[in-house]
């Protein structure tokens, strides 16, 4: 390695495939020595920078990623855990089923490495300290490969010492370093990086012979894909790769289909070798990057399928307003890259309006950024066609690859994304972002006055960033904070109040009063998200809790809107049998809404059991001990199942049946529900037969309906015959991946406690997620 930066000038060597960089601003910044010392203090800033991230708890998504996911918390052989990482996706769902197709099986490895170090215990401390130590590792890399590919002798070893320091201090990073959701990106952006390393005896080095190369290209490739096997951003790598060979190695690709090389070399059979090897290189790049996307998409079993609470823009109809949004959207990153003073968790559901006029004064920074793109694109493809002659030419193009390559795939240009903006999809392209100031700062001003105003500029940016960087790890120490901070940054984020709520409000709606100031508060946080989202049914259940000691018809209203909403939804069935069965208001709609919650997840161990404590006052005590026992089977560790099993025996022994039969008159009529949900459950719904052991569903859907009065139960099953039939399995499978997405990151807290409120959801929705 050191033999190749110290080149100072080399020539075209007659060996098949080599290259030369004749030029003296081709050659590496510095010496080594001067380079990997810079490297290692940026590593060592990144570790001081996220160092207060350690202790932290396991937030947002993180729940639905690491804590809920069993390919993360079991115990299996090595084999059987690959075999289910690759048919499973990032959150432990069945690829088949999966609405967001987030396929990731080597993130998920490494959380399960984290969870065998802690002794099979999620120990923050453990999954913390290896994201810290992750930075750490790609910011060194950060400096070796701006060393390799972007900057000359010219610009000294400040130009490195910038980049390092901007790439570990930014605080656009926070999320991909604080959030253990992140490990994603830094585990892309680390295999990315190696491939760059790697691809550089293949592409640059005159003194690498063939057998070397060719060593060097499959560990490119290689590494190219375990950074798609990380996240979907890696496929980028391939095209980044394909780039700097041609900017590094002044290949012309513009306006001709046919490359030369422009150097004065009197040897022009030479130069023609030189692009014969650059086109069979890219030939292979090009072929291995559609063989990844080709079995990428075999294993994805179709593509990701999102809802506009997600990303609002991909759902406005009209193109123009819809790709204004897209721009706005676009805005908004850059801002998060040049001032990151307000940041959030989610930027979703609400947070950021759409465009719905061309008068709309956010459209103006839109503009100005498309004029910056042309630009930018402009002198690239001069800088191109000249054949990249100049040394501000090939560093300006490297930074502007870099930084729009990878985010391609967050751009919503080939396809939709799952969320509106999300700050650690920027984390890889902060890279060639942070080689602009380096630039700016290493220019062709005097030498005292470039390195006095040099300095001063790092060194107050850098810090700065840092105190940013480290004030913001705190807010992602805790699920009160994340959220709070959240809320300042985007109010109108329905998703934001629902899941403080959720985190800082257990417990409320039963132990305190309407008088409380807890207790309004919390009433308060739901309320405003049903507000701003009425069609968020988590929220609506949340809120039914807050009314059932007041107004139990509202509290059931607002249940049966969440059913209504989203009759895919286990926990809005559940939720509402909880409610019948608990006010005694239909015992028999509530086992009704019981089956339906096991019918949709076979392995949902609180339905089990409150379907046994609502048998139990039917005095069929084989089918409560029959629930009681798959409750314990499905879930051993289950809160409250081994004491209903202790209780139901001590009746069993000694049954009350005055007890019994005064708890049988108590069920009420089906009208005293609200009117709404009456009129619904009497035309009926469709839900998915019991899933196969893959995930998915049979094709002989059935149809649950209410059982009415007997004198409507011919014509009943008649249209709901008809019914069934028009709906067809396409209805089943947009309500399906509807409760999906409506759900999002509720797969990413713990489980639901089984004593818990009828409003009680999970804490997180995605995202998500998605999450990306």
């Amino acid at each position: 390695m050191k033999r190749m930066a110290d080149e100072e000038e080399t020539t075209i060597s007659d060996q098949p495939g080599s290259t030369h960089t004749n030029n003296p601003d081709d050659n590496r910044s510095g010496s080594w020595k001067d380079i990997l010392l810079i490297a290692v203090f940026s590593s060592l800033v990144a570790l001081i920078t996220f160092e207060n991230t350690i202790g932290g708890e396991f937030v947002f998504d993180d729940n639905g990623a690491i804590v809920e996911n069993q390919d993360v918390t079991s115990r299996e052989r090595f084999g059987e855990k690959i075999v289910r990482l690759f048919e499973h996706d990032f959150w432990g769902r069945p690829m088949r089923v999966s609405a967001h197709k987030s396929f990731r099986p080597l993130t998920v490895l490494t959380f399960h490495v984290n969870w065998l170090q802690a002794g099979g215990r999620l120990d923050g401390r453990v999954f913390h300290g290896t994201n810290i130590v992750l930075h750490a590792v790609n910011t060194f890399l950060v400096v070796i490969i701006s060393a390799l590919w972007v900057f000359p002798r010219s610009g000294g070893v400040f130009s490195l010492l910038v980049v390092g320091m901007l790439f570990a201090t930014h605080p656009v990073h926070c999320e991909a370093v604080a959030g253990l959701v992140g490990r994603a990106d830094l585990l892309c952006t680390l295999f990315f990086l190696l491939s760059l390393l790697f691809y550089f005896p293949v592409a640059v080095s005159a003194d690498v012979g063939l057998g070397c190369r060719c060593v060097c290209l499959v560990l490119t490739l290689l590494m190219a894909a375990l950074s798609l096997l990380c996240k979907e951003t890696g496929i980028t790598a391939l095209a980044v790769l394909f780039a700097l060979d041609a900017i590094k190695n002044q290949i012309r690709l513009l306006p001709y289909p046919v490359m030369r090389v422009n150097r004065p070399d009197k040897r022009q059979g030479n130069a023609t070798v030189v692009a014969k090897w650059f086109s069979l290189r890219s030939s292979i790049l090009a072929l291995f990057g559609i063989t990844l996307l080709l079995v990428r998409l075999r294993i994805m079993h179709g593509t990701p399928t999102f809802t506009a609470e997600n990303n609002p823009a991909a759902f406005v109809e009209e193109k123009v307003y819809r790709w204004l949004s897209y721009w706005h959207y676009y805005v908004v990153n850059v801002r998060l890259l040049l001032l990151p003073n307000l940041l959030c968790c989610d930027w979703s559901m609400g947070c950021i309006k759409t465009i719905r006029a061309l008068w709309d004064f956010r459209n103006i920074p839109s503009f100005v950024l498309m004029i910056i793109l042309v630009a930018s694109l402009a002198f690239s493809a001069h800088s191109c066609m000249s054949f990249f002659t100049t040394a501000p030419q090939r560093i300006i193009t490297s930074s502007i690859v870099l930084l729009i390559v990878p985010f391609l795939p967050a751009s919503n240009l080939f396809f939709t994304v799952g969320f509106a903006v999300a700050e650690r999809v920027l984390y890889l392209p902060s890279i060639g972002y942070c080689c602009f100031p380096a630039l700016v700062l290493s220019s062709d001003l005097p030498a005292s006055s470039r390195r006095q105003i040099g300095k001063f500029s790092l060194g107050l940016i850098s810090s700065v960033f840092a105190y940013m960087a480290r004030a913001r790890n705190l807010d992602w120490r805790s699920s009160e904070r994340i959220f709070g901070s959240g809320i300042r940054v985007c109010p109108d984020n329905a998703k934001l109040h629902y899941n403080l709520a959720h985190v800082s409000c257990k417990g409320v709606a039963e132990s305190k009063t309407d008088q409380d100031v807890e207790y309004q508060r919390c009433k308060g946080l739901y309320e405003k998200a049903v507000s701003l989202a009425p069609n968020f049914g988590e929220a609506l259940g949340a809120l039914a809790a807050f009314y059932e000691e007041t107004d139990v018809h509202k509290s059931a209203e607002l249940l049966a809107r969440a059913v209504k909403i989203n009759p895919y939804s286990k926990r809005a069935h559940k939720n509402l049998g909880d409610l019948l069965a608990r006010k005694d208001l239909s015992i028999s709609r509530a086992i009704m809404h019981y089956d339906n919650a096991i019918r949709i997840d076979p392995e949902y161990a609180d339905a089990y059991n409150n379907l046994g404590n609502t048998l139990l006052a039917s005095g069929d005590m084989n089918k409560v001990e029959q629930y009681y026992r798959t409750a314990l089977r499905l879930d051993p560790s289950h809160p409250n199942a081994n004491k209903n099993m202790k209780t139901f025996f001590s009746q069993k022994k000694s049954p009350d049946r005055a007890q019994t039969e005064q708890r049988k008159e108590k069920k009420r009529h089906i009208d005293d529900l609200p009117t709404d949900s009456r009129d619904w459950n009497r035309r009926g719904w469709q839900l998915p037969s019991k899933p196969r052991k893959d995930g998915s569903c049979s094709d002989n859907d059935r149809s649950l309906k209410h059982k009415s009065k007997s004198k409507s139960k011919d014509r009943g099953k008649s249209k709901d015959k008809g019914r069934s039939k028009d709906k067809g399995k396409g209805e089943i499978e947009r309500q399906g991946e509807h409760n999906s997405e409506i759900e999002g990151t509720s797969k990413r807290q713990n489980n639901d406690e089984t004593e818990e409120k009828a409003g009680k959801g999970k804490t997180s929705l995605e995202s998500g997620g998605k999450q990306g």
